[in-house]
């Protein structure tokens, strides 16, 4: 499964997609200024809504579309982040 992250002005959407890229959950909100707060605690819900865990991603994505550089910065970590962990942790020490 892989995780999306898309910033559009000021849309944030998350999206959960198979392994086909068939969308199986997202979750959206109007952001005002405070992506740094919310992203990770909205990802953690969607997984948690669907009854998924981190470890059940395979990757995860930022949709480069967000003119703002801040926000852009912010989406791109976090997505790195999640990414560096699904990459550098073997699933035993999870």
């Amino acid at each position: 499964m892989t995780l999306e992250i898309e910033v559009k002005l000021s849309e944030v959407e998350i999206r959960l997609k198979d392994q086909t890229g068939k969308i199986i959950a997202k979750d959206g909100w109007t952001d005002q200024n405070s992506l740094s707060r919310n992203l990770l605690v909205r990802i953690d819900r969607l997984l948690k809504k669907n009854q998924f865990r981190l470890d059940d991603l395979r990757e995860a994505h930022y949709l480069a579309a967000s003119p703002s550089y801040t926000a852009g910065r912010i989406a791109d970590i976090v997505a790195q982040g999640i990414s560096s962990h699904l990459t550098n942790f073997p699933k035993a020490l999870q």
